[in-house]
């Protein structure tokens, strides 16, 4: 009987050496955290496309809603206030930041598949299937916020006066873990006290107009209570409602993600005529100013999709023909997607979902940059 105490002793202190990556395995052997690889497969999990297009003096692709007035010139100030020779306005997508969505706390896909603390404390969940339950079909994610200046970490396209960011290398910027706002509706109000006014059926009803302007290549920075196909940015938490649909219920994480960090003044507007020379705090989340590319489990650069979406006005109505039917117009889907945009458009209609490990998401998030141009 001693001896039998004695090798359970054993057991606990062997088990407690080992470092705390290697215990990220569910009973049955299965891994609770997935490493996503990011740094391997760099040049084909990442939308290069996305970064198009770009305007310089006027001159170029579409900007997004909010961008800079398109000038010729444009005037910025130094430190001590004196303008500084004209210069050229310059707009601009790139690539900033990872944002991972995951089940299981401190778990991190981008750092390796390693767990970050030994807790299961706000573990995840999810959610159902449709034919389930209300509250069964709830879901919760953790997230961590990365700093992933690719440009700057290759060294390409670096424009030193648009820098607008003193990240230049793979960083963790911000945890949920440590955000008790991030796991109670209740608290999160605090901060986000018009909750009360969008969480509600009314807001319900604006978020699915939005949704068929966002896919319909348009977007309404005044519904910023929207996360437009995904549901309601509010509350400002980890808790989602989605039916079981993996993707969307993490697209809408992620968007969660940036709005709450927006409102805590840890994420700065960049695109603007006011934010040509410098960011501005913006509380409310521009949401044409950023595009997400999933990277993991399933590279959204993988996809070479066509599909077909009606033709909208500018308040998101369908146009019509002569005959009385909808007018429709084919898009090419590309690898990365508007914030609240269909996931059945970027995602397919199953929603390309792996079980088990391909329930944590990682998005690589773009955004639009204007700065002025003056050497």
């Amino acid at each position: 009987m001693g001896f039998k105490i004695i090798k359970q002793m054993m057991l606990v202190i062997g088990l407690s050496s080992l470092p705390f990556w290697a215990q990220s395995q569910s009973s049955d052997g299965s891994p609770l955290c997935s490493n996503a690889n990011i740094f391997e497969k760099i040049m084909d999990q990442v939308c290069w496309s996305c970064m198009l297009p770009f305007k310089l003096s006027g001159v170029g692709g579409d900007v997004p809603d909010g961008a800079a007035d398109q000038k010729l010139l444009c005037l910025c100030k130094d430190d001590n206030g004196v303008y500084k020779p004209p210069g050229v306005p310059l707009g601009y997508w790139s690539p900033r930041r990872l944002i991972e969505t995951v089940k299981v706390p401190w778990c991190s896909p981008s750092l390796g598949g390693i767990r970050l603390q030994d807790s299961i404390v706000g573990m995840g969940s999810r959610g159902g299937h449709k034919q389930q339950s209300v509250s069964q079909q709830k879901a919760f994610y953790q997230y961590h916020y990365f700093a992933y200046p690719i440009m700057e970490m290759l060294s390409i396209f670096v424009v030193p006066e648009c820098a607008r960011d003193q990240y230049i290398d793979f960083d963790l910027l911000f945890l949920s873990e440590i955000d008790p706002t991030w796991n109670s509706d209740l608290l999160a109000m605090i901060l986000n006290p018009e909750a009360a006014i969008f969480a509600n059926p009314l807001g319900i009803m604006g978020a699915a107009a939005d949704c068929a302007m966002i896919t319909a290549g348009k977007s309404n920075l005044d519904m910023f209570y929207s996360g437009g196909c995904d549901g309601l940015m509010y509350p400002m938490t980890g808790n989602v409602t989605g039916g079981g649909q993996v993707a969307r219920n993490t697209s809408l994480v992620a968007q969660r993600t940036l709005a709450s960090l927006h409102r805590k003044g840890m994420v700065q507007r960049t695109m603007g005529d006011d934010a040509m020379c410098e960011t501005q705090y913006s509380p409310m989340i521009p949401k044409s100013m950023y595009k997400l590319s999933a990277i993991y489990p399933i590279p959204e650069a993988d996809s070479n999709k066509v599909v077909s979406a009606p033709v909208r006005d500018s308040e998101g109505n369908p146009e019509k023909n002569a005959d009385g039917s909808i007018k429709m117009r084919d898009l090419n889907v590309n690898c990365c997607h508007n914030l609240g945009e269909s996931v059945h458009k970027w995602r397919g209609v199953t929603g390309e979902t792996i079980p088990g490990t391909g329930e944590d998401y990682v998005y690589l998030l773009f955004q639009y940059t204007d700065c002025c141009l003056t050497r």
